[in-house]
């Protein structure tokens, strides 16, 4: 069974994006953090088996953007990630944060929102 982490302030995204994973596959284990800041509470100090297979993380959220999350997952966290695919999520295509994004050695890709059935049924599949 795969694991999915959903990080997003925006609770409709949220939503959508748990159907579209779950009509894929019903079997997906999803956690919703509505905050990168809840997100990064909610990793354990010994974080060995925390991270799921796939984290959906959006660029633009209050508290602790997605550059804020992924700079404190690079500096604490990343070897407990290797097993880990981290697509960044943006509405927007500014250029500028799809180039920051893909500059971190964690993220496997930029993807815009809202995620299609396509897109997600062929991540599911890898």
């Amino acid at each position: 069974m795969k694991k999915v982490f959903l990080i997003d302030d925006d609770e409709i995204i949220n939503h959508v994006h748990s159907m579209v994973i779950k009509r894929i596959d019903s079997s997906v284990e999803i956690t919703l953090f509505r905050s990168g800041l809840h997100f990064l509470n909610s990793v354990p100090n010994n974080a060995d088996g925390f991270f799921p297979d796939i984290i959906f993380l959006d660029i633009r959220m209050p508290e602790l953007n997605g550059f804020d999350v992924l700079d404190r997952l690079v500096e604490s966290y990343s070897e407990k990630l290797s097993k880990t695919k981290i697509f960044v999520l943006s509405s927007t295509l500014d250029e500028r944060d799809l180039s920051r994004a893909v500059s971190y050695n964690i993220v496997t890709e930029f993807m815009s929102k809202p995620l299609t059935f396509e897109h997600v049924a062929k991540l599911l599949s890898s």
